[in-house]
């Protein structure tokens, strides 16, 4: 897979990357967060594609992960806002997927 389709937020251990199995309808962008420490109670990902609407999800158990169905082959802009079990936020960086392989 080209380096290209893996993004690293830098922002507790975020990372998304593209996973094709075919053509567009069997491409996704997989988004996880692997919290070792156990310190986030809440992981919100915000993601748009393309020129498209932007999106949130929100995920309260662990593991945090989300799977971002792909509208054709434009590139997924994304972040994550995580809720820490001592009440504070944190907003990671942005970041891109590339979907197309």
């Amino acid at each position: 897979m080209p380096a290209e389709s893996v993004s690293d937020l830098g922002s507790r251990g975020a990372k998304g990357v593209a996973i094709s199995f075919g053509p567009r309808e069997l491409t996704t962008a997989y988004v996880y967060l692997p919290d070792f420490e156990r310190e986030i109670v809440r992981c919100t990902l915000q993601w748009r594609q393309g020129a498209g609407e932007t999106r949130t999800v929100t995920d309260a158990e662990y593991p945090f992960e989300f799977s971002i169905p792909a509208a054709g082959d434009a590139e997924v802009d994304w972040s994550v806002e995580v809720e820490l079990t001592n009440g504070r936020i944190e907003k990671s960086p942005p970041g891109l997927i590339k979907l197309r392989l």
